[in-house]
């Protein structure tokens, strides 16, 4: 039996997580923000090319998303604060152990296009 691959459909995880009650981590857990995800929704959209890979998209405790790619042999993090718009970028190689980190204002359009260009660098590193 062959298995289809879906894409990741980050609007549509988005929508999923807009559905979290007060208290769903255990009874803490804030739930994110709609405006802060209809804002996030629309930034994927128009600033993250579709040839790249999509992430997975898991709430964080604070009211956030944390998104996650796994690139190779490298592990990426992106927590982002929905609140703020902003976001810090992480990866750590799991061959070197070597580590990155930076900040990015995701109302700004630059940020966006960093964020394609490192996805895109290490994408086409993992090949």
């Amino acid at each position: 039996m062959q298995v289809k691959v879906i894409p990741l459909d980050v609007s549509a995880r988005l929508n999923e997580l807009r559905a979290l009650p007060p208290g769903w981590l255990e009874g803490g857990g804030a739930p994110p923000p709609g405006e802060g995800l209809d804002r996030l929704a629309a930034a994927f959209q128009t600033h993250f090319p579709d040839e790249l890979p999509s992430p997975y998209l898991y709430p964080t405790e604070t009211g956030g998303i944390q998104a996650e790619w796994q690139i190779g042999a490298v592990d990426v993090s992106l927590e982002i604060d929905l609140r703020a718009h902003a976001a810090h970028w992480h990866t750590l190689s799991m061959q070197t152990n070597q580590a990155d980190s930076h900040d990015l204002d995701l109302n700004a359009e630059e940020s966006w296009r960093w964020l394609a260009s490192a996805i895109r660098r290490l994408a086409g590193g993992a090949a």
